[in-house]
């Protein structure tokens, strides 16, 4: 039995700095952190990484080249802020009101306009772009998209002429 078949996966963190598409069908994508060096990742988890993120990566040595197993993120994202507002929080403080004739309200208090959870309906436009988003995220996680402005401008094009073809079809 080698050596090299009993070495364990070694770990590191790293800071990404740049994400590098394949060059070609079958070949590992590489990730260059912050000391400049390549680290190979496979198309399927090259989507998974970000740039200026850290993270704990695990890998294997062969020759001078280090291919990524697996990886997740180093820090873990923070609590949320203190003005965030979920739909729940939304829905339990929300209380029906009625109306009188001298137009005031009757039934729950207003609190001071400091003191509310507002919630504002996504826009239309915010709607396409998340979608669009989500799309191309989907489409380059599968090795279906390549990171060139050509390819992503005619898939964003596709994707919104899909999009607009079925929110026009609904309305």
């Amino acid at each position: 039995m080698s050596m090299q078949a009993l070495e364990r996966p070694q770990t590191a963190v790293i800071t990404v700095m740049a994400v590098l598409q394949p060059k070609g069908p079958k070949r590992p994508g590489h990730l260059k952190d912050q000391d400049g060096v390549l680290w190979s990742v496979w198309p399927e988890k090259l989507g998974q990484y970000q740039i200026g993120r850290d993270y704990e990566v695990e890998y294997e040595m062969n020759g001078t080249y280090r291919n990524v197993k697996g990886g997740r993120a180093a820090t873990p994202p923070g609590p949320a802020p203190d003005n965030f507002v979920t739909m729940s929080d939304v829905q339990r403080n929300s209380r029906p009101t009625s109306t009188v004739a001298n137009g005031s309200t009757v039934g729950t208090r207003k609190a001071p306009m400091d003191q509310q959870n507002y919630y504002k309906p996504t826009s239309p436009e915010d709607k396409k772009s998340m979608f669009r988003c989500a799309c191309v995220t989907a489409f380059i996680r599968a090795g279906q998209l390549r990171a060139d402005r050509n390819e992503i401008a005619a898939a964003v094009s596709e994707i919104d002429a899909g999009y607009d073809m079925a929110v026009t079809s609904h309305d």
